[in-house]
């Protein structure tokens, strides 16, 4: 008896593991789409905001090189820097006239200059004042925090504003030595608490001056891009971290305007800026650095990257916490089944055990029945009969014996 309901259990035991089985894979694909589901989520949100500051920082570049452009195209820009590159004057003494013209400083210290110098600096003059006021009008009208005009040498020639640094020189040598010195842009920098980028373009001579459209100086304009990373932060409204990335040879700069503007240098992971996937990058934060997930889109005509940044830690706890209410309804799910499964089988054993008792009842009374009419005709018979077993011993007699 014991092994047969040992082997009874069997079925049992078969449908619990296979209902385990199909209740972990079950779980385990619904947490992958699941986990699938928030990345794709965080993607499109990452996205979405990317695309936006992605197009602000394109509109943004494209004002600026127009307005440098179209002050480039200024003829009597193109017109004074022709006359500079002719006249071959002192730069140091090309800088003093925007500010101070030539007729209050004729005969002060100056005066040692010969009488050919003297009468390129009375003939210059008033055009390099003119020039002078249309700068500052230019920075005015755009808010560029400078304007500089470069001769052939890329030395300052005439500068308003502030922006020049001692090493745009060289990075302006070596875009030339390069071929890339046609309009363009410089590295931003950090000077003090403003984010600068140097935007250049060349300044060729009048058609009338020379046919040859030669390049007679530079036009170089520095602007302060805190407002437009300040622009693009604004779409942060669920936490995430917009900066700019600017590539660079082998580096990476993260410009970012939280409660300070910061140029940090930053590792690009493999494949950014390809297509929209969030991807892992380490990115500058107000305590070190932070692990986030980035999506990144490139800015046309420039080495930057817009960038949208969330926390990795939060979008990793949304998915713990998806994983463990999986889990649970899964866990929930199996002892709900496994009980009706233990229910059912028990309730069929019941059933069988009942049936088997009620065919015993009914052979039971068949039985008895079939011995109760056996008895009755064997009373009633006239002839004596008896029942003897192997010792000789009467088991039955009826009445007449």
């Amino acid at each position: 008896m014991r092994n047969s309901e040992r082997v009874s259990l069997r079925p049992l035991l078969g449908g619990l593991i296979l209902l385990l089985a199909l209740t972990v894979i079950g779980a385990t694909r619904f947490n992958s789409a699941e986990q699938r589901e928030i990345l794709d989520r965080t993607g499109s949100q990452l996205s979405a905001y990317t695309s936006t500051a992605a197009a602000m920082v394109t509109v943004w570049t494209g004002v600026q090189r127009d307005a440098v452009a179209e002050m480039a195209r200024y003829d009597m820009l193109r017109l004074l820097a022709a006359e500079i590159a002719e006249m071959n004057l002192p730069v140091a003494l090309l800088r003093e006239l925007g500010e101070t013209p030539w007729t209050e400083q004729e005969y002060g210290r100056h005066s040692g200059l010969d009488e050919r110098d003297r009468q390129a600096l009375r003939d210059i003059s008033p055009h390099v004042t003119l020039i002078y006021r249309k700068f500052a009008e230019f920075i005015s009208r755009y808010d560029f925090s400078g304007v500089a005009l470069l001769d052939r040498t890329l030395e300052p020639v005439m500068q308003v504003g502030q922006g020049w640094q001692a090493n745009t020189r060289t990075l302006l040598k070596q875009r030339r030595s390069e071929g890339q010195l046609r309009a363009g842009i410089l590295p931003v920098r950090l000077q003090g608490e403003r984010l600068l980028v140097d935007f250049y373009c060349p300044v060729t001579a009048p058609g009338y001056v020379s046919a040859d459209n030669s390049l007679q100086g530079v036009l170089l304009v520095t602007c302060d891009i805190g407002r437009l990373l300040e622009g693009i932060g604004q779409s942060s409204e669920l936490g995430y971290l917009s900066l700019l990335l600017e590539t660079g040879g082998d580096l990476v700069q993260a410009l970012s305007m939280g409660e300070r503007p910061s140029l940090s240098q930053v590792t690009l992971p493999t494949g950014f800026g390809q297509d929209m996937t969030p991807r892992d990058m380490v990115v500058p934060a107000i305590s070190g650095t932070m692990e986030c997930l980035v999506v990144g889109h490139p800015v046309p005509g420039t080495s930057w990257y817009a960038a949208v940044a969330c926390r990795a830690d939060s979008v990793r706890q949304e998915q713990d916490d998806m994983a463990w209410r999986v889990w649970t309804m899964a866990g929930l799910l199996f002892l709900c089944l496994a009980g009706i499964l233990v229910w059912f089988y028990w309730w069929l054993g019941i059933r069988r055990e009942r049936g088997e008792v009620r065919e015993l009842k009914d052979l039971y009374a068949t039985m008895s029945r079939q011995r109760c009419l056996l008895d009755t005709v064997l009373k009633a018979m006239h002839s004596a009969l008896a029942l003897v077993d192997d010792e000789g011993r009467i088991v039955y007699a009826n009445t007449e014996f």
